[in-house]
């Protein structure tokens, strides 16, 4: 695998045709019924929260997932096949400005599409820029992951993009807002491959407002957050509270969801919900999921994910994906209350409802102009 710098305006076929594009299938629309589930419901302290594992066969079924992965992490030979081992062949073009020369204590993977412009431009205009990001005592670096665009016009545009701002990575799989579980394992190989000096790994959607602050006091305290500390997480401190310690452990953090009906909020290009079928999916309950905004991982798990992944079957969508990994690992997802999805209804200029999104980490499908709002409301210009 080679990570190159992509200077000669090509079409998209251009690329596909020079790389190769992963043959990773995408959503396909429902043709049968979708599989009956069953909802357990767990006593929530908005914390937090324990879940009992439930049994799911689904491939590969390995009875013992982390004695077989420690395994291949020494380098030893699977006594498996990989059942999808593509994704770990991708090829990334990169414009990144030295994003992983230093130790980070947060990498922060925005999963974009090409078109969205706009979008990373908020980010970038807010938390994402750098006199912003060195306000922290932390080392933090953001990177936008896109794939590559069906038409030869945005992917000179996305190039003219790459050449000013330098924190674009481009994997070398179709670009589309619907299989993000593409663009997570994509993700996760560009950081194991490029960038693996991390502590904690975040994605997040394009669409969300996000505090970086909230997002720091999460992590230092994640069982009690938001409880106010004495110290402040910014440069000004001369002790701040160490994240060592956590990025040590199994952590995988988010908005939980146990045993789950369906995705809410994700429709196919007719309107219709997204469920997968029982030949998708055939085990009766989903896995605990962390769902899709905001999800954060441990060095530790997101390497661990990366080594799993080869050997357990693809599936959309990403939250599904990541909590199948998390199961077969017997990992726990830590639950924040502090993400919420607004389900397109919009918040106007109703100061009283901003005032009660202040320990928010991340806030998902906000209107562009809501965020703008949102981000001056919470971080006034003196």
């Amino acid at each position: 695998m080679t990570c190159c710098n992509f200077s000669v305006p090509v079409s998209c076929l251009a690329v596909v045709a020079i790389l190769g594009l992963s043959t990773i299938h995408l959503y396909r629309k429902i043709e049968k019924e979708p599989v009956s589930v069953t909802t357990a419901t767990t006593e929530s302290d908005g914390r937090t929260e324990e879940y009992p594992f439930p049994i799911l066969e689904y491939p590969l079924e390995i009875d013992n997932a982390s004695e077989f992965l420690d395994l291949i992490m020494l380098g030893q030979p699977s006594p498996y096949d990989e059942i999808n081992p593509e994704f770990k062949n991708m090829q990334f073009f990169s414009y990144s400005r030295s994003t992983c020369q230093e130790d980070l204590d947060i990498l922060i993977l925005v999963k974009s599409v090409v078109f969205n412009k706009a979008d990373r431009d908020f980010h970038r205009s807010t938390w994402a820029n750098l006199p912003y990001l060195s306000k922290f005592s932390e080392n933090i670096q953001v990177v936008f992951l896109v794939g590559v665009p069906e038409e030869t016009p945005d992917q000179i545009l996305l190039q003219d993009e790459m050449n000013i701002h330098h924190d674009i990575v481009q994997g070398d799989f179709i670009d589309n807002n619907f299989d993000t579980t593409v663009k997570v394992l994509g993700g996760l190989t560009w950081a194991h491959n490029f960038c693996k000096n991390f502590k904690f790994l975040a994605f997040i959607n394009s669409d969300v407002y996000f505090s970086l602050e909230n997002t720091i006091k999460f992590l230092r305290d994640p069982q009690f957050y938001p409880a106010k500390r004495k110290r402040s997480i910014l440069k000004t401190n001369k002790n701040p509270l160490s994240l060592d310690k956590l990025s040590q452990t199994d952590f995988f953090a988010g908005g939980v969801t146990p045993f789950n009906l369906g995705i809410p909020g994700r429709t196919d290009d007719d309107g219709g919900p997204i469920l997968v079928t029982n030949e998708e999916y055939s085990p009766q309950v989903f896995p605990i999921y962390v769902r899709s905004p905001f999800q954060i991982l441990s060095q530790q798990v997101a390497s661990k994910f990366y080594h799993l992944a080869p050997f357990v079957q693809y599936l959309y969508p990403e939250e599904i994906y990541l909590g199948l990994l998390a199961n077969k690992l017997r990992i726990q997802p830590v639950n924040t209350d502090y993400i919420k999805d607004q389900l397109f209804v919009t918040i106007g200029e109703n100061k009283t409802l901003w005032k009660s999104f202040k320990n928010l980490i991340c806030l998902h499908n906000l209107l562009l102009e809501e965020r703008h709002m949102l981000w001056s409301y919470f971080n006034p210009v003196h």
